[in-house]
């Protein structure tokens, strides 16, 4: 099984957007992935300057992915090969904090501070689950 199969777009056509100019989204979600937990997904790293960094960041990475697969068909030596991967892991996790950081001063502190009850349960409630998910070890 190669990597660029799960690169391709779907085969079926997109779904229509839930709100306008999702297609694009909508086209490299997994099944499942839609409808509401997209309205909400992208919010919080819209906000301000997020997500042009995010975007650089990404295409950053997508670029050192490459230099990886292109060290393993040099036949590179295998510390340098994984010295390259480690510093892709913490590009990812620095993705992650920035995305997740987004998520808590907008998503959350919006939820925290409307008249719902049930929304700020549930809002914190997630974000317990978050830290528990993505919990690092050392």
């Amino acid at each position: 099984m190669t990597a660029s199969r799960f690169l391709q777009p779907p085969k079926n056509p997109p779904r229509p957007a839930p709100r306008g100019g999702g297609t694009r989204l909508l086209l490299y979600t997994l099944p499942g992935y839609t409808g509401e937990m997209i309205e909400r997904a992208a919010r919080g790293y819209e906000q301000g300057r997020v997500k042009p960094g995010l975007e650089n960041r990404l295409k950053r990475i997508e670029g050192q992915v490459r230099g990886v697969q292109k060290m393993l068909q040099e036949g590179r030596y295998c510390v340098d090969v994984l010295t390259q991967i480690d510093a892709i892991t913490s590009a990812l996790a620095r993705v992650q904090d920035q995305i997740l950081e987004a998520h808590l001063n907008h998503c959350v502190a919006e939820a925290l501070e409307g008249e719902d009850g049930v929304e700020r349960r549930a809002k914190v409630d997630e974000v317990v689950g978050l830290l528990r998910k993505f919990r690092r070890t050392p």
